[in-house]
C-alpha cells in the first residue's frame, strides 16, 4: 500500500510539473557565493582572504527553449597580508547571453547550453594606492535544470570562462562549477 500511495504521489508531482521555457516567457534568478581562505608557511606569503559574488540575471524566450537576457555581476574580494598591506578588488561584470534548453518541453528535467559575452570593469584599493582595469571575454556553460514546480528551476552547472585585460597583457583561462536558481515566469496575457 506504502508503494501504490507513494507510486501514485510521484505522478502526479511528475504530471503536475512542467516548464516555462516557451516563446513569449520570462526567467529570473541567478546564484550567489562566498569562501574564505587563509595561506600560510615557510615557502608560503601568508594571507587570509574573502571572495564574495552576486550574480542576477533576466531574460526572455524569444522562440520556444531559447532565451536572451543580461547577467549582472558582482564580486568583491579581500585579502590581508601581515604588515599591514591589505587590498579589496571589486568586479562588476554586465554579461549579454543566450541560452538553449535542448529537451522537450515537458520535461522535469532540461539540458541547456548558456554563452554569454562579458565585460568586467575592476577596481582595487590598496593600503595607500588606487587602480583600475577592464576586460572582455566569454562563458560557456552547460548542465542540467531541475524544475522543483511549474516556476522554479535548480541548476547545476559547469562551463569554461575566458578573460582577457585591457589594462596590462593578461589573459585569465578558468573552470567553473555552479548551483543557481531561475524562476519561469509565464508571458503577461492582454485583456482583449
Amino acid at each position: 500500500m506504502k508503494k501504490l500511495l507513494l507510486f501514485t504521489l510521484m505522478l502526479v508531482i511528475t504530471s503536475a510539473t512542467f516548464s516555462q521555457i516557451n516563446k513569449g516567457n520570462f526567467i529570473v534568478g541567478g546564484n550567489a557565493g562566498f569562501s574564505s581562505y587563509k595561506s600560510s608557511g615557510a615557502d608560503a606569503a601568508s594571507f587570509k582572504g574573502t571572495t564574495v559574488t552576486f550574480s542576477p540575471n533576466a531574460g526572455y524566450f524569444i522562440f520556444s527553449k531559447a532565451a536572451a537576457g543580461l547577467r549582472l555581476g558582482l564580486t568583491s574580494f579581500k585579502s590581508n597580508i601581515p604588515g599591514g598591506n591589505s587590498s579589496t578588488t571589486t568586479d562588476f561584470t554586465f554579461s549579454p547571453f543566450v541560452r538553449y534548453y535542448f529537451l522537450e518541453q515537458k520535461n522535469n528535467v532540461h539540458i541547456f547550453a548558456d554563452a554569454s559575452f562579458n565585460h568586467t570593469s575592476q577596481k582595487t584599493k590598496y593600503s595607500s594606492s588606487s587602480s583600475t582595469n577592464k576586460a572582455n571575454g566569454f562563458t560557456i556553460a552547460t548542465g542540467p535544470s531541475v524544475f522543483l514546480n511549474p516556476h522554479v528551476a535548480l541548476e547545476f552547472t559547469v562551463g569554461y570562462n575566458y578573460s582577457k585585460s585591457k589594462g596590462f597583457d593578461s589573459k585569465v583561462n578558468t573552470f567553473q562549477t555552479g548551483v543557481g536558481f531561475q524562476i519561469h515566469l509565464s508571458k503577461i496575457k492582454s485583456g482583449k
